[in-house]
């Protein structure tokens, strides 16, 4: 766990060294959601409360207390509650929500997180977008795989036939829908006929 949070192993045992704010944003915004006290220490540049030693020692500031009533009090209206699970009785927000909430009531959001948060979400829209990419490149390959079987067996398929086989559409391109131009241009050459 030490390294996953850029903390030398050597002092994960030592209760004095905590990972720094900047490390834990990073771990952080990896969370679908957050538990609203949480989301608030981090916007005062806290740790959230499962790295605080014991609960009683923290110090509560009245910025928390204030910060935390006006997340509440807008919980519902222009700060969406996350969904919590049947017996979790945490209000829970979504990170990127909740500093959007934050930006818009004017409270100051610390570098560090807002700097996380964006890494975050660019790494999982390249993340994204890489795996559409690939998808359909994986598409693209069976299509013209199936397609040159079928005409193999049976060079008389026409062309306007091919395009709108169940073959090509349901296991080529796995039921995910492609103009009728793109399997055209990706079974064109194939075409025995042309």
């Amino acid at each position: 766990m030490a390294e996953y949070l850029g903390v030398p192993i050597s002092t994960e045992n030592d209760p004095e060294d905590t990972p720094s704010f900047q490390a834990v944003c990073k771990l952080w915004v990896k969370s679908d959601s957050w538990p609203i006290d949480d989301a608030v220490r981090l916007l005062l540049n806290h740790l959230p409360k499962v790295f605080i030693e014991e609960a009683k020692k923290e110090k509560v500031h009245k910025s928390f207390n204030i910060i935390l009533e006006l997340a509440n009090n807008c919980l519902g209206h222009s700060l969406e509650l996350v969904t919590n699970y049947p017996h979790d009785t945490i209000s829970r927000v979504d990170p990127f929500d909740f500093v959007k909430w934050a930006k818009g009531k004017d409270i100051p959001v610390p570098a560090e997180l807002d700097l996380a948060l964006d890494l975050h979400q660019k790494n999982w829209k390249e993340k994204k977008s890489r795996f559409f990419t690939q998808r359909q490149t994986n598409h693209r390959e069976r299509v013209r795989a199936i397609g040159s079987l079928l005409w193999t067996k049976n060079p008389d398929i026409e062309f306007s036939d091919m395009i709108n086989r169940p073959e090509i559409l349901e296991h080529g391109c796995e039921g995910q829908y492609y103009a009728e131009a793109v399997i055209v241009s990706w079974l064109q050459d194939l075409d025995p006929k042309s």
